[in-house]
């Protein structure tokens, strides 16, 4: 096939493919520098996040071997994630792979520091909780952030599903596309949601059913941390749990 000049031009200087040729000339690479240094301040750092919130909750919820917690979901997890070179798949939205790994791992971490707690609320045994998210590590093959929800449990009033969440900078509020979610779970298959924020900030929970909610009721706006997604501000009389106490399923709210 006859190449153009400018074809020819690129082959010259080393480049046969137009793609690779603009990443050069702009400086680009598909590697991605990760600083495993400050990564293992973080993962420091994650260690006496947890160990705190353990020391504070209540002991019918506290995690027993609080070590061995930390080891299985921090230790452990920086291995695969570091060796099957899992934080590359991370969507970063332009903030740096460190931010977002430490965001991902104080969200795995606080979804299961609370399972004990969230049982007590459901008055189910905590291994009835599965884990039925799609950025499960014992799954990397699969391994996504996606608007499925985090835990699934059976009881008498059928399939439910539980949407985890935590804040930890005093800013509380569910996206839009959990109430949709939600809304079209229950809608074809009648499956019951629920979100469960946990403001570690404030030490509040909050426990929600959104299956039923009316979204032309709900006033969402557009948080530009968030890439400008719709959101809900969790009210403050919607926190009804203190996050130190033993917890009782006589204070959810349902919209």
């Amino acid at each position: 096939m006859l190449l153009t000049y400018e074809q020819q031009y690129r082959r010259d200087i080393g480049f046969t493919n137009k793609t690779e040729c603009k990443k050069f000339f702009k400086g680009k690479s598909d590697d991605v520098y990760i600083n495993w240094e400050h990564i293992s301040f973080l993962n420091s750092r994650l260690r006496d996040i947890f160990v705190r919130i353990n020391n504070i909750l209540d002991e019918n919820v506290r995690i027993i071997d609080i070590e061995e917690f930390l080891a299985q979901g921090i230790d452990r997890n920086y291995e695969i994630i570091r060796n099957e070179n899992i934080i590359a798949r991370f969507n970063n939205h332009g903030r740096p792979r460190e931010e977002v790994y430490f965001s991902w791992m104080r969200g795995y971490l606080a979804c299961n520091i609370f399972k004990r707690y969230i049982a007590r609320i459901f008055n189910i045994d905590e291994y009835l909780l599965l884990d039925i998210g799609n950025d499960n590590l014992n799954n990397i093959a699969q391994f996504a952030r996606t608007s499925t929800a985090d835990i699934q449990f059976e009881n008498e009033e059928g399939i439910i599903n539980l949407e985890i969440q935590s804040g930890f900078t005093g800013v509380n509020d569910i996206k839009k596309h959990k109430f949709e979610e939600a809304i079209r779970k229950f809608s074809e298959e009648q499956i019951i949601s629920y979100v469960i924020h946990f403001d570690v900030f404030n030490g509040k929970v909050s426990v929600i059913n959104i299956s039923r909610a009316n979204i032309n009721n709900i006033n969402f706006v557009p948080r530009s941390t968030m890439e400008g997604q719709l959101i809900m501000e969790i009210p403050d009389e919607y926190f009804r749990y203190r996050l130190n106490e033993n917890p009782t399923n006589d204070r959810i709210v349902v919209l």
